[in-house]
């Protein structure tokens, strides 16, 4: 199953403050010029000012030592209109049908 193409002259931008979470994505898009990995803290983004028509954060804004600050930095970063889409676990996974896909979908890859 390949990945679907990014819509032309996209780019995306893929963090995480676990440099070794980003393994496994680097060896499946190292081929993808318009893909960049790369470290980082969620309360201090390395990205410019407006640079993003869309952030996601997955599962983890619940463990943000300080919610308020990611917050402005993603709004920061997004560009005018842009949109923050994020998903947090506020129950157990067998009551969360995202975590379910997730958790499928992850479960493909062992």
């Amino acid at each position: 199953m390949g990945s679907p193409p990014l819509p032309s002259g996209a780019r995306l931008t893929a963090t995480d403050l676990n440099r070794a979470m980003l393994m496994w994505p680097k060896r499946k898009v190292q081929s993808q010029v318009r893909v960049a990995l790369q470290t980082a803290d969620a309360m201090s983004l390395p990205l410019a000012d407006g640079c993003s028509d869309t952030v996601a954060c997955q599962f983890v804004v619940m463990f943000f030592p300080n919610k308020e600050k990611s917050y402005s930095e993603v709004n920061r970063v997004l560009a005018p209109r842009g949109r923050y889409v994020l998903n947090v676990v506020g129950c157990a996974p067998h009551h969360n049908p995202s975590a379910q896909i997730a958790m499928r979908v992850m479960d493909g890859f062992q």
